[in-house]
């Protein structure tokens, strides 16, 4: 790297300019419990009970010399900013040489930092899941080392998909969309093409097998973990909380492609199932299918209720982005590539579609960060105007109100207005049970506790339907209030 340290800085600055503005502190839904507690009991503890051990380990070592929640926060943007860099770096340089330059830049760009990757920033943890994103791809790089001959890097390739299991699980499927698509490339035959794939497969298979025995030894008894294999978990996760009908968009799409390659075979080799485009298709088939099997894979040992899919759980998907066009353009023996005037045609066109594609994403991430920001700023007037209102309250009565029931209305809000919400993504803080209260203690103070719905109250605020906040959502009983959300 200090070798091509203007390569590095050249990808730092392209990170930089999509995530600046992330050097402002903003909350998730769960960093307003985190901020409530030390480092080691929220973070931490949160962190080894889902079986991310590097994430809890880094909590832990923090709190050891006395860091808070505002430090971690900017500690973990600074390491995302540098692993997310290092990760496209490295997957540029095995892209280096296979391809035109600017293309082999281009790509590595959005293989790693597709648009999928934009709710791994919205976390606090956002430097333990680049971590994890990096370690995947040092051991795809590894792994193609040992493609091209140099078998003892395959150690490497367990160690650091291990480390990025370890991390964050989901995150080490990145390797299996990235390792199929090289043992398309360097498998020269049949025989080849199913060792490779054995090999990967063990990769995978090991990585994450030493999470899940270390969970087994640390926390067996995670609520989130299955005591037995769920398969049907696979098809929960693909079909959208078990919405049978999304099958026949999966074959649209099939079909449609399929029927794409037919056509490029009757106008190349004048069949519509010409050997050529047929294998064409099987080789990204056959990329697409594993990258969709690993990504689900793991929740086959997770509880059912806590399968769903999110733009985290789907970031090596997003890695196809990069994949595929990767796969088309990587020549093995490499390319000698003249140097073409600056505003010669084919450089034109495709400097104006990579352009066109690099500033779609970073308008999407700026509107999600921005979006997040202006998330938390609704969030802090609502919980302000709450807070006057209970000051008045205690001034008039002398109660002091130390609980905090909280109900809903017959239709709740999940986002505030000219917020862009995408799943649990820029949600607010009232509309999630383990941030409703969190978040009044974090802003107003810290001395609620959260209590149980009085029946009366529940009828009476069900039968409403708000839309914005009313000084009616809040009932008081002695040093309890009943608040409804809208």
């Amino acid at each position: 790297m200090l070798k091509n340290k203007k390569e590095y800085l050249f990808f730092l600055c392209c990170v930089l300019v999509c995530v600046f503005p992330l050097f402002v502190m903003e909350y998730s839904t769960d960093t307003y419990h985190f901020a409530l507690v030390s480092l080691k009991d929220g973070l931490g503890a949160g962190m080894k009970y889902n079986g991310r051990f590097i994430t809890a380990l880094s909590a832990y070592l923090l709190d050891a010399i006395g860091c808070n929640i505002v430090q971690y926060y900017y500690f973990s943007f600074i390491v995302a900013i540098l692993c997310t860099s290092l990760a496209v770096y490295h997957v540029h340089s095995i892209l280096k040489g296979h391809m035109s330059r600017r293309v082999a830049f281009f790509l590595a760009f959005i293989t790693v930092f597709n648009p999928l990757v934009i709710e791994f920033f919205l976390f606090i943890e956002k430097g333990a899941f680049a971590f994890a994103i990096l370690m995947s791809v040092l051991s795809v790089k590894n792994f193609v080392y040992f493609l091209r001959g140099n078998r003892k890097r395959i150690i490497f390739s367990y160690l650091y998909l291990s480390l990025a299991a370890c991390t964050y699980q989901l995150l080490a499927s990145v390797f299996v969309t990235l390792a199929v698509v090289f043992i398309v490339i360097y498998s020269k035959n049949i025989k080849e093409f199913c060792i490779n794939n054995l090999i990967a497969i063990s990769v995978y298979g090991f990585a994450n097998l030493v999470d899940l025995l270390l969970l087994k030894i640390f926390n067996p008894s995670n609520i989130r973990m299955s005591e037995k294999l769920n398969l049907s978990n696979i098809h929960k996760y693909y079909f959208i909380t078990e919405r049978d009908w999304v099958i026949f968009v999966y074959i649209a799409v099939f079909v449609a492609v399929l029927c794409a390659f037919g056509y490029f075979g009757k106008r190349k080799y004048g069949s519509y199932f010409a050997k050529e485009s047929m294998v064409c298709f099987g080789k990204y088939f056959y990329i697409f299918a594993g990258t969709s099997l690993a990504a689900a894979v793991p929740f086959i040992f997770v509880n059912p209720v806590e399968v769903w899919m999110m733009f985290r759980t789907t970031y090596s998907l997003g890695v196809l982005l990069g994949a595929i066009p990767i796969s088309i353009l990587y020549k093995v023996g490499g390319v000698y590539e003249k140097e073409a005037p600056p505003f010669d045609k084919s450089v034109r066109c495709g400097s104006i579609v990579m352009i066109a594609i690099l500033a779609v994403e970073l308008i999407f991430f700026h509107t999600m960060i921005f979006s997040r920001i202006k998330n938390n700023v609704e969030d802090e007037k609502l919980c302000e105007e709450i807070g006057m209102i209970i000051d008045e309250y205690e001034r008039e009565t002398g109660e002091r109100i130390l609980y905090v029931s909280i109900y809903y209305d017959q239709s709740i809000t999940l986002r505030n207005k000219g917020v862009l919400m995408i799943g649990d993504c820029n949600v607010r803080a009232f509309s999630k049970t383990w941030s409703d209260v969190n978040h009044m203690n974090c802003l107003l103070g810290g001395r609620f506790t959260k209590v149980e719905n009085n029946e009366e109250y529940a009828k009476e605020f069900s039968s409403r339907d708000w839309t914005s906040f009313d000084r009616e959502q809040m009932m008081f009983d002695g040093q309890t209030l009943h608040l409804c959300v809208y």
